[in-house]
């Protein structure tokens, strides 16, 4: 028989601090109130589950089915291989803020004033309003808003990549691996956090999608590869 492995694991975590470095991503309201900035990271993904398959196809040369193929049908069924890799994971937090800034203090963020929860329930949930921007107000001039930092979380993961190999053996000890490799071969969108201005007219809307350069939570993308092993 070919072989079969699978590996899964899930994490369940809370990471938490006041500031997770200088960007828009981690805006900060008072820098001389780092208390009131506690809050969940940035990168805090509650829960992660990967799930990993390997799958050696039983055809071919010492497999439970043609076992005895030589030349021509070895080389057409012989030696396959299917891998799978699944991501599922929650989203990651974000922080609403004022599109017009009137602390006049020269640094950080204005947070707006939150008068509801801001959640959306998940039916009534889309990529145009992902959150309820009626739940946040203008907190008024010079006045620090009591929006917290990373209050709302925007959408999960939920990918699955795909690979197939086909070993080519010339010599004992040496082959030829060719890999198809596909990332998020089902091309189910990856969608980012949405806007978080409040006041101005797309907040609330997503309007980007994965991590395409560094192929995590992408649209599909395809590769083509040969390793040679000697």
């Amino acid at each position: 028989m070919g072989a079969v492995r699978f590996s899964g694991a899930w994490t369940w975590a809370h990471s938490i601090d006041d500031t997770s470095g200088e960007s828009s991503n981690s805006p900060i309201q008072d820098p001389r109130n780092l208390l009131a900035q506690r809050g969940s990271s940035t990168f805090d993904v509650r829960h992660k589950l990967a799930i990993s398959t390997m799958l050696e196809l039983p055809f071919g040369k010492g497999k439970h089915w043609l076992s005895s193929a030589r030349g021509p049908l070895e080389l057409l069924v012989g030696g396959w291989q299917v891998n799978t890799i699944g991501t599922f994971q929650t989203g990651l937090p974000f922080t609403p803020t004022m599109q017009t800034n009137n602390l006049n203090t020269g640094t950080g963020s204005q947070f707006p004033n939150r008068i509801g929860s801001g959640e959306m329930p998940s039916g009534e949930r889309t990529i145009d309003r992902w959150f309820d921007a009626s739940a946040f107000v203008a907190p008024g001039q010079y006045v620090f808003g009591n929006a917290g930092r990373n209050i709302l979380y925007g959408p999960g993961t939920r990918q699955v990549d795909l690979s197939l190999f086909k070993n080519f053996a010339f010599s004992e000890g040496r082959r030829v691996e060719f890999r198809a490799e596909a990332f998020n071969v089902s091309n189910t969108p990856q969608f980012n956090n949405p806007n978080a201005s409040i006041g101005f007219a797309g907040v609330a809307r997503i309007t980007t999608a994965g991590s395409p350069t560094v192929y995590q939570r992408t649209s599909r993308q395809v590769q083509l590869a040969l390793k040679v092993y000697f």
